[in-house]
């Protein structure tokens, strides 16, 4: 039977970035909260489209916000290389998955171009950060 929701929105969502989503319905009369079933979407492209990967703010004064989005469980390292190879910063995420949002301080660091490296098991994405003091 196709009944129609009284009181529908008629929205439409449009995923741009990689993640699990869902919709969450709550009656306000009697507060009943429904969740729909969950849909991973991830970009098609390959390489870094194929996690989301998004930065902040780039060019930025030391500091950005990135964000991914990682369907498999892996060993996971952060890493940004300066323009001779030097690895001036790393963070590691054991058995990551899921979404990740972190604000990326490297305040330290001088104007120039930078390497970030993503490695996710046995996978590796990169982009370039600019930071401009």
């Amino acid at each position: 039977m196709n009944d129609s929701l009284t009181a529908s929105t008629d929205v439409t969502d449009t995923a741009r970035i990689a993640g699990v989503y869902y919709s969450t319905v709550t009656d306000p009369v009697t507060g009943c909260v429904l969740q729909s079933n969950s849909i991973t979407y991830t970009p098609g492209g390959g390489g870094n489209a194929s996690i989301g990967l998004r930065l902040g703010t780039n060019p930025n004064k030391g500091s950005f916000l990135l964000q991914f989005y990682m369907s498999t469980t892996a060993n996971t390292s952060i890493e940004l290389y300066d323009i001779f190879g030097n690895r001036v910063y790393e963070a590691q995420y054991p058995d990551f998955s899921g979404s990740f949002a972190k604000n990326i301080d490297v305040l330290n660091l001088a104007s120039g171009l930078y390497v970030l490296r993503i490695i996710h098991g046995n996978d590796t994405y990169h982009t370039n950060v600019i930071i401009a003091k």
